[in-house]
């Protein structure tokens, strides 16, 4: 999660015994140091701590970044969007552990076949970037079986999945581990928290901001503010899931943006870009069920100590620590 999970975010989650991710985005390599360092340091050593973890999007990542990265020695690194190949056994040599951030079948195949640690599956229900078709509900289910299928025919270790995508209660933690998931990961749930880096004013948006489930759904996923980004060229394919408002109802049914009109967007958003009815905020679909700004320790905490309870009371044999939380990035 470029741009929301610093270090305080991250270490608050590995406090909690989570994987907590530092989002880079487009760090520079000195960046990516130093913030790893401060997540280290803030996260402590005490043994019941999870780890921290660096997240790259691959189509951002140069030389120096992954030269930074490496040298931080991290537990894990989050790759996400592009072309996987030129980074995973690289890492892995490194003795980095690899998870992938996929959104369909075929990539599945391709990173296990490189050697991924573990597999991210990311619904389409998912907050900001994403290119999958499919909801989580049944993508993980399908990806369980495919990564079973896959590591069989490879005669490798089994990979565990991670359930990404729409999460942001206790319920639907608990219905991942029910269709198969080893963990999930959380994106817009922890972006509503004190230790984000989003602005005040948009985790209170979200907050605010109500069903998706409505005669007018609160989100909706767009290439509208990549269009107007001058700064980082998403690859094509990607849209983003941001929160409704009367600048995309304006304009996002006239994307792909022509140059006239591509102007006057690009005006309106530096003009009003505190503007929350014009401003994006990226947010996933069940915004609904976030009422409230936490901190990240706790709000996980309570996360894995009332999934492990629905989960037993349903009949699920599974241990409170066994539940293993990460964070998107």
């Amino acid at each position: 999660m470029a741009g929301v999970a610093g270090s305080e975010l991250a270490a608050a989650v590995a406090r909690a015994g989570g994987l907590g991710f530092l989002g880079s985005g487009t760090m520079s390599a000195e960046k990516i140091q130093s913030e790893y360092r401060a997540a280290v340091e803030a996260a402590g050593s005490h043994k019941s701590n999870g780890v921290i973890g660096i997240g790259l999007l691959n189509f951002c990542i140069t030389d120096e970044m992954m030269a930074a990265t490496v040298a931080c020695k991290p537990h894990s690194v989050w790759l996400a969007v592009g072309d996987f190949k030129p980074f995973i056994k690289p890492l892995r040599q490194a003795g980095i552990k690899v998870m992938c951030q996929v959104t369909t079948m075929q990539q599945i195949t391709d990173v296990v076949a490189e050697g991924a640690d573990a597999i991210v599956v990311q619904g389409n229900e998912s907050g900001g970037h994403g290119a999958s078709p499919a909801s989580t509900l049944s993508f993980v289910p399908e990806a369980v079986d495919h990564v079973q299928q896959l590591c069989k025919s490879l005669n490798r270790p089994g990979v565990p999945v991670i359930a990404a995508g729409g999460i942001s209660d206790a319920r639907q933690v608990a219905a991942c581990f029910v269709l198969g998931a080893s963990g999930v990961a959380l994106g817009t749930r922890l972006v509503a928290t004190t230790e984000s880096l989003y602005k005040d004013s948009k985790k209170q948006h979200i907050v605010q901001t109500g069903s998706q489930a409505s005669e007018r759904p609160t989100t909706l996923r767009t290439t509208l503010y990549d269009e107007l980004n001058e700064d980082v060229r998403w690859p094509s394919g990607v849209t983003a899931r941001a929160i409704r408002n009367d600048f995309t109802d304006q304009w996002d049914g006239q994307t792909p943006l022509q140059s006239e009109l591509l102007d006057r967007a690009k005006e309106r958003v530096k003009r009003d870009a505190a503007d929350l009815t014009v401003t994006s905020t990226w947010a996933g679909s069940s915004v609904g069920l976030i009422r409230s700004v936490e901190p990240a320790q706790s709000l996980i905490t309570h996360l894995v100590k009332d999934a492990a309870a629905i989960l037993k009371a349903s009949g699920q044999a599974l241990e409170d620590d066994s539940l293993d939380l990460g964070i998107c990035t």
